[in-house]
């Protein structure tokens, strides 16, 4: 029997079309046929974006059943108030930052109260992702041109959005529990993307509190998948900081058991001139990755990129360990909580050199009698000239790994990165496994000196696999070797 292209099933057309409209094949307007129409449909309301309640609220009175059985991602911006430009460079006082409070509590309870009254058009179990930021139009990122070019020229580098560095919002209240939404997305870490459309246009959220993103997630018990873009950059006020990170590792304890699939960035500092800031130590250890240590035994995937220790990877007593965690993938930021480097200067390699003008970029932080005194905050511009891995922190980690690997059985993927890949810098370490007798641990160097672990370091890896079926697999490469 001959079958006509609009004869394929609705499933088949649907991922010829994503296709086509991921390399802009499809024109803005065409006539269509009926199966073509659904497709065409389908890719339009499978994501919606809202930016304000009365938007959101319309949006059934545009839908159909093809529609709403389409629908898979809600992109909600919330709008805060506006300011003159009288503001533009001061912080903002308390009186702004409740009234920012209560503008994002009010529109996440408008929100889920909504989405919970669509369940009448819905059926079947929750699929909906749902990404939450906030923004203001009168932040720098969202100006004009020309109000960008002002703004920027009455500030000292890099700070034309002083006024909100330590403004974290917060969660005033409890929300609506909410069963539809499967997925979260948390965009709170002043990450600029930009929005699709003709022109497109720029989206800078605000600073989430973590301990807040813990609770709204806790209204969507049904979500398996949380993705978190936090900020845990030093800032003027470092007790701020420091509370904000405690506060973030406590309730992350917290997180739903229905959470299976976990993604956190959490950057650290940016400038490697400064001494990196140490965060307060309980009983001896990293709160954060503390947190992190408990909260993944109960995770299938998790990935982290955050100022973290190897207590993340510490063995209780108990005999606990992480039965379903099938990928882990860790990327730490270039230094310790303890305030210790994991780049270091690497003197074979001449192509990376400090400039020579710091001097005069922060000749207004004359305070300081070195560079290497002042705080690393977060509006100084980010500077990466440490190429290579700290050895005995990176053996640490890589010893606690492979003890922590003894109770992960069904772990198939690990990745521990430090450094970055453009311009390569640090060290790389990568585990795979099939699950049955391959396996293969492999340490590629990312600068011109090369990384080698301690033989107690691979001594502990081979360890792992004496019970197992197979033997453990071990390389270790230098920079020149390709990228795995």
């Amino acid at each position: 029997m001959n079958m006509s292209f609009n004869d394929l099933p609705p499933s088949i057309l649907l991922s010829i079309a994503s296709r086509l409209e991921e390399v802009d094949f499809l024109a803005g307007y065409a006539t269509i046929d009926r199966p073509w129409n659904s497709v065409v449909e389908a890719l339009t309301f499978r994501e919606l974006r809202s930016k304000s309640f009365e938007h959101l609220s319309r949006i059934p009175d545009r839908m159909n059943p093809d529609r709403w059985e389409a629908l898979r991602a809600l992109d909600i911006i919330i709008q805060l108030p506006e300011y003159g430009r009288e503001k533009w460079h001061d912080l903002e006082i308390e009186k702004d930052k409740h009234t920012n409070n209560v503008v994002l509590s009010d529109s996440l309870r408008e929100t889920f109260a909504t989405i919970n009254s669509w369940q009448q058009y819905r059926c079947g179990p929750p699929q909906m992702t749902l990404a939450i930021q906030a923004i203001s139009k009168s932040d720098y990122c969202h100006l004009d041109i020309r109000n960008r070019i002002k703004r920027r020229g009455n500030a000292a580098p890099s700070m034309e959005d002083v006024r909100i560095e330590a403004s974290y919002l917060h969660l005033l209240g409890d929300l609506p529990y909410c069963p539809s939404v499967s997925s979260l997305v948390f965009r709170g870490a002043r990450l600029l993307r930009q929005l699709p459309g003709e022109p497109s246009r720029p989206c800078c959220p605000r600073l989430l509190s973590g301990e807040n993103v813990i609770r709204i997630i806790k209204a969507c018990r049904s979500a398996n998948i949380v993705q978190l873009e936090l900020s845990d950059q030093e800032s003027n006020n470092s007790e701020l900081r420091d509370r904000e990170r405690t506060d973030f590792a406590t309730s992350l304890l917290d997180l739903p058991q229905s959470v299976t699939h976990l993604e956190l960035q959490y950057p650290g500092v940016a400038n490697q001139l400064f001494d990196p800031p140490s965060i307060p130590l309980l009983n001896g250890k990293d709160l954060l990755s503390h947190s992190l240590n408990t909260v993944s035994r109960k995770l299938e995937t998790l990935e982290i990129n955050a100022v973290l220790s190897d207590d993340l990877f510490g063995v209780s007593d108990s005999g606990s360990s992480w039965p379903q965690l099938r990928s882990l993938r860790i990327y730490f930021e270039p230094c310790t909580p303890t305030g210790e480097w994991m780049l270091e200067l690497d003197q074979q390699d001449t192509e990376i050199e400090p400039d020579d003008d710091e001097d005069e970029q922060y000749e207004d932080l004359g305070i300081y009698r070195r560079q290497t005194e002042m705080p690393a905050r977060m509006h100084f511009p980010p500077r990466s000239f440490r190429t290579m891995v700290n050895i005995d922190v990176f053996d640490d980690i890589s010893l606690a790994a492979a003890k922590a690997l003894t109770k992960m059985p069904n772990l198939r993927d690990l990745k521990l990165i430090v450094g970055n890949e453009e311009p390569e810098t640090g060290c790389l370490c990568t585990f795979t496994s099939d699950g049955r007798s391959s396996h293969k641990v492999v340490w590629r160097s990312r600068s011109a000196t090369m990384y080698e672990p301690h033989e107690d370091v691979i001594a502990a890896w081979k360890h792992v696999f004496e019970k197992r079926t197979g033997e453990l697999e071990v390389q270790v490469l230098g920079h020149e070797h390709s990228p795995i």
